[in-house]
This record gives structure tokens, C-alpha cells and sequence, in this order.
């Protein structure tokens, strides 16, 4: 005999972050069930009394937009798990579904808490956890600009699907009883910055065409910004983009993008899009000038040369559009200003950034020897 269970929702409020799995009850009582601060509607179906075997569906309040957004990419974009969504059927609810087996989830989808801010989408086959979205800031950034740099368009397609501030879920393995980590493939280290009070987080990678970085990094005003570096033969190429909180939703300012070409050691161009234009500048490095020259937007950096002596100056000199003294300002005249950036023999990985922030310099470090010394 089919028998089913309504558990009714008294209240909606607060933010979901996990759903229990419910023991079946008698048909004839009423529950309500609290998670954190908000009450959810469960169904209990019985569909075989005698292998105690329950089909339920939990009904969430659409009004929560952290968790109906993330469920609506999911199921446009993981068949596998479609089946197991359902957002359409009900107006002001999202249904999450699953089959239990003795009170254990057998095969479907499940709400789990992933620490204090966020919540799991969990799949299961054969009462095993298989794999889960997950949001994670570094990933969403770091997999937004690898995309545009690869020209992925299947990875491009599911940005272009999510609402205005909403993170890319990130779908995480389950290996050998373990959740497996976004960036397993990358290296990852903490960096002080001098003039920056919290350390950056650098995550970097490499391989036979190119290098790529990315610093996480927190300014003294508390905004949190990340800048993805690429070197690829001739041309380094800067994402900026900062991130700031309001409610469950992030927001993201214009992203700000600058390739630094080498046109020849003489010279740099800098092609930067920015929310003000987009711009060309220019970087010169010249023997000649005065020592106190200073112009407008025109930044100098003296260089000596080891093999002869003699000096190399540096002059960068930016469009105004690139707003003096702020992240992007900082990573772009560090990157310019250095004239061993591009010798065949060094990488990215190569150079200390400890006073990018402070005096916009990098500095040639380990067995790379430096050709040019910097005056202080």
C-alpha cells in the first residue's frame, strides 16, 4: 500500500544551507522541520513497504535566490543530474529529489552544509556520494578568465547563463572518501606584498606554450581583487577585477584587461581596456633625458646596465584611463617598467613581487641572473 507523508512549512526566512536526510512517519502526523533559520516542506512517498523504500522531495521557498539560481545552472547544464531538479513544476518553490533505501539516501540529490556561508548540491548513486557543487570564489575567477584566454566555449557558455553576481558552481569529485580540490593541478603559496597588510594567495601553472598566475589579493580598504597574469611568447596579457559582497550576491565591478606587447627592447605598447576606454601607452627604454625630467602620467625607472655601466631608463608612460595607483595601475608599470620581462631564459615564475604594490618593481631572483640593476 502507497502511503504518503506532507510535512508543512509553518514559516519561510534566512538562508538555507543543508537539508538532513527525514526518517518516515506515520501519515497521520504533522512536522515541521528547521534547518538554521528557515522551514522546508517534505514529501515522503513509500513506494515498497517491504525493502523500505521512500521516494521524497523536499520543496525550498524560490525566494531564496543563493539556491534556486544555483540549481537552475546545474540542471541546464549536468543531465545526469536534471532528473533530481525540478524548478519549473511549482511557482514558489524548487524541489530537490531523492530515493532512500532504510532511511539512507540510495540515488538522487541532496542539500548539505558546506561550512558556515555556503551550501553543497550532493548527487548520489548506489547510497554513494559521487560528486557536489560547491561555490568557491578563486575557481569562479580563475576558470572565468582561462576560458576567455583558451576560447572555451563550452566553459564560456555556462557564464553567459548566470544571473548578475551569481559564482560558476564548481562540481567537485568524490575520490577515495575525499572531496578533491579546484585547484589540485596549480601551484598555490602565500606572498607578502609590502604596503599590503593581509598576504596575497598566488596560484600558478605552466606549460610548453605558456604560464599563468593568479593573485588573490586583499587591499588595505578591505575590497578583495584578483588579477590573472599570462605570458605567452611575446605578449603578457592582465585581468583585474575586484569583488565585493552585498548579501548572497557578489559584485564585480568592470573588468579591467591590458596585453603588454614587446615591440623590440626599445619599446613596450600597452593596449588596456578599462571602464573609462580603451587605450594605448606606451614604454620606452632610452639612454638619454634628463634625470629630472617629469611629465604628467609619465613614471621613471633607472636601470644600469652590468655589462657596460651605462644606464637604461625606463619610461612608462600611461593613458589617463588607467587610474593611477590602484591594483591594475600597480601589476601594469610593474610588468612594464622591468627590462628583462621578456628574455627567453625567464618566466613569470622567475621574479620577486614583494614591492609590485609598494614601488611598482619586480626583481629577478634564485639562479637568474639580473643584466640590469635598478637605482635606488
Amino acid at each position: 500500500m502507497k502511503k504518503s507523508i506532507a510535512v508543512l512549512v509553518l514559516s519561510i526566512s534566512g538562508v538555507l544551507y543543508a537539508q538532513e536526510p527525514s526518517v518516515v512517519v506515520d501519515s497521520a502526523r504533522v512536522e515541521t522541520l528547521r534547518l538554521n533559520s528557515i522551514n522546508y516542506l517534505l514529501k515522503s512517498d513509500v513506494v515498497n513497504d517491504s525493502l523500505n523504500e521512500v521516494d521524497k522531495t523536499a520543496l525550498y521557498p524560490s525566494t531564496i535566490s543563493q539556491l534556486a539560481q544555483r540549481l537552475k545552472i546545474i540542471a541546464l547544464h549536468d543531465h545526469q543530474i536534471t532528473p533530481y531538479i525540478d524548478i519549473e513544476s511549482k511557482k514558489d518553490t524548487v524541489q530537490v529529489k531523492g530515493q532512500y533505501i532504510d532511511n539512507k539516501l540510495n540515488k538522487g540529490v541532496v542539500i548539505e552544509p558546506n561550512g558556515d556561508k555556503d551550501l553543497a548540491v550532493v548527487y548520489y548513486d548506489n547510497a554513494i556520494p559521487q560528486y557536489r557543487y560547491i561555490q568557491d570564489c578563486d575557481y569562479h575567477f580563475y576558470t572565468f578568465i582561462s576560458s576567455e584566454l583558451d576560447k572555451n566555449d563550452e566553459v564560456r557558455n555556462k557564464f553567459y547563463d548566470l544571473e548578475e553576481g551569481e559564482l560558476l558552481p564548481f562540481k567537485q569529485e568524490y575520490v577515495d572518501g575525499t572531496w578533491q580540490a579546484w585547484d589540485k593541478g596549480l601551484q598555490k603559496e602565500e606572498i607578502t606584498l609590502e604596503g599590503i597588510t593581509i598576504p596575497a594567495t598566488l596560484y600558478y601553472t605552466k606549460d610548453d606554450k605558456k604560464e599563468r598566475m593568479m593573485w588573490k589579493l586583499t587591499d588595505n580598504k578591505g575590497l578583495l581583487h584578483y588579477v590573472l597574469v599570462q605570458r605567452e611568447g611575446s605578449m603578457i596579457v592582465v585581468y583585474e577585477q575586484s569583488f565585493s559582497q552585498q548579501g548572497n550576491k557578489g559584485i564585480e565591478p568592470y573588468l579591467n584587461v591590458a596585453s603588454l606587447i614587446n615591440v623590440g627592447f626599445d619599446k613596450k605598447r600597452v593596449k588596456a581596456r578599462t571602464e573609462n576606454k580603451e587605450s594605448i601607452s606606451d614604454i620606452y627604454f632610452e639612454n638619454y633625458g634628463k634625470l629630472d625630467w617629469k611629465k604628467p602620467n609619465q613614471y621613471i625607472f633607472d636601470y644600469i646596465r652590468k655589462s657596460d655601466k651605462k644606464m637604461i631608463r625606463s619610461r612608462v608612460i600611461l593613458d589617463k584611463s588607467i587610474t593611477a595607483n590602484d591594483i591594475f595601475f600597480d601589476f601594469i608599470v610593474a610588468l612594464a617598467n622591468n627590462p628583462e620581462l621578456f628574455r627567453r631564459d625567464v618566466g613569470l615564475k622567475d621574479f620577486d613581487y614583494s614591492q609590485l604594490i609598494k614601488a611598482n618593481i619586480i626583481h629577478l631572483v634564485g639562479d637568474k641572473k639580473p643584466l640590469y640593476l635598478l637605482e635606488k
